[in-house]
């Protein structure tokens, strides 16, 4: 790339290497060479479809690809797009790289974007990912959809469904890894529904004796696992999850040196901030903007996962997230939890909480935002609503537990 960059005037920081990787894999499916499909010139700041201004990217280059591009064997995702990226075909891309299009990115699909999951999803996750990629500012399409390879269930066939299942047909038994990609895919939701009517499997993958008796905290803990944390034993969710050293020390600090948690407490404890103020809580940070998160009644909410938080997150990023979310007036509660081991078990790591969804929204926009902007991957965002002094989680706990107690009474 050295030598194309050269050719084409190009600083070693126009393209990202995840954005160079696209370029040459553009060029070789189209039969071209990589400097065919880079044209230099003034594209000024990245737009979204209406045309509007929201990037600070100079956009010095586009990248115009005329025919159709497959990115699903690349390991690419939407973060690695160059500024402004245009294919004339058809752009296949998998899945989990593009269910959430960042800001600061203007991507033309003339024909369809064609998402691939890696593993199978739910009909519901299916029809939900297209409305919510139609409404990203910078993304124009034709069409969006989300395709299984090879695999038409409209034939309902039961060898098809099964064997994408994962399940051996002989032995009727589900092979661990396909158990375990098979609960991440679930909504909450629906692994509360699976919960419920299935749990005997659930104890037995899991082999978990809490579960089995039915313990109150561990149903709720295994509602906050990230989703691919959901069916794994409690051996292997201790290997996933183990922290090292230098982990620990980074986010929690040491007797030598803070740690993140430290430093945001040092920074935010003084409450120098008009309308925010700073409470260091338990189990998480919080900031608490104008009136704060309301209690005794409905409150909405909305769940970050972040993809490795305990190596992204600094206190310079949160302190931009929290002024960011200050200057949209909003009336609200947001927190990130302060232990490293929840960001690594839990799927919330960061929490925003309001008066109704409207307000939710735009905060969970502004601060994803900022994050992609920072460079920190985000892995997933949530919704939920907490009534009276329950948590949306503690809610849904009890509705496994509801669920068990009728189950005996019969």
């Amino acid at each position: 790339m050295h030598e194309l960059e050269h050719a084409l005037g190009l600083d070693s920081n126009d393209f990202t290497p995840g954005a160079k990787k696209i370029i040459f894999e553009a060029a070789r499916q189209n039969g071209l060479e990589p400097k065919d499909i880079i044209k230099k010139g003034s594209y000024g700041i990245p737009l979204d479809t209406e045309g509007r201004s929201f990037s600070p990217d100079s956009g010095r280059f586009k990248v115009e690809v005329p025919g159709s591009l497959d990115l699903t064997r690349s390991g690419v995702s939407a973060n690695d797009l160059p500024a402004f990226l245009t294919v004339k075909g058809d752009l296949k891309v998998s899945l989990g790289g593009f269910s959430v299009f960042p800001p600061g990115k203007t991507l033309m699909v003339e024909g369809a974007l064609i998402l691939v999951p890696s593993r199978r999803i739910s009909d519901a996750e299916r029809s939900r990912i297209p409305e919510e990629l139609e409404r990203s500012e910078g993304l124009s399409c034709d069409e969006i959809r989300v395709e299984l390879p090879g695999v038409n269930l409209e034939k309902k066939d039961e060898r098809i469904l099964m064997s994408l299942l994962g399940v051996e047909l002989a032995s009727g038994r589900e092979s661990e890894d396909t158990y375990v990609n098979r609960l991440a895919t679930m909504t909450r939701e629906e692994f509360v529904d699976y919960l419920i009517n299935n749990s005997e499997e659930y104890g037995q993958h899991a082999d978990n004796a809490s579960f089995k008796k039915g313990r109150p905290n561990f149903i709720y803990s295994i509602l906050t696992r990230r989703p691919e944390l959901r069916g794994l034993s409690d051996e292997k969710m201790a290997e996933a999850t183990k922290l090292t050293d230098e982990e620990f020390a980074r986010y929690l600090g040491s007797p030598a040196k803070p740690g993140v948690i430290d430093k945001i407490v040092i920074e935010w404890r003084p409450n120098l901030v008009p309308n925010v103020r700073f409470d260091p809580g338990t189990g998480f940070v919080h900031w608490i903007f104008r009136g704060g998160k309301k209690t005794g009644e409905v409150r909405k909410k909305a769940y970050i996962t972040l993809t490795d938080p305990v190596r992204e997150i600094t206190p310079e990023i949160i302190s931009r997230v929290v002024k960011a979310i200050e200057a949209t007036g909003f009336d609200g509660q947001f927190k990130l939890a302060d232990s490293p081991a929840a960001l690594k078990e839990r799927f919330d790591n960061m929490v925003i909480h309001g008066n109704d969804d409207v307000s939710v929204d735009k905060v969970l926009k502004v601060v994803m935002r900022e994050l992609v902007l920072s460079g920190v991957q985000i892995k997933s965002t949530d919704k939920g609503e907490d009534r009276g002094d329950k948590s949306h989680t503690e809610l849904l706990a009890e509705k496994i537990k509801a669920a068990a107690r009728a189950k005996k009474r019969k």
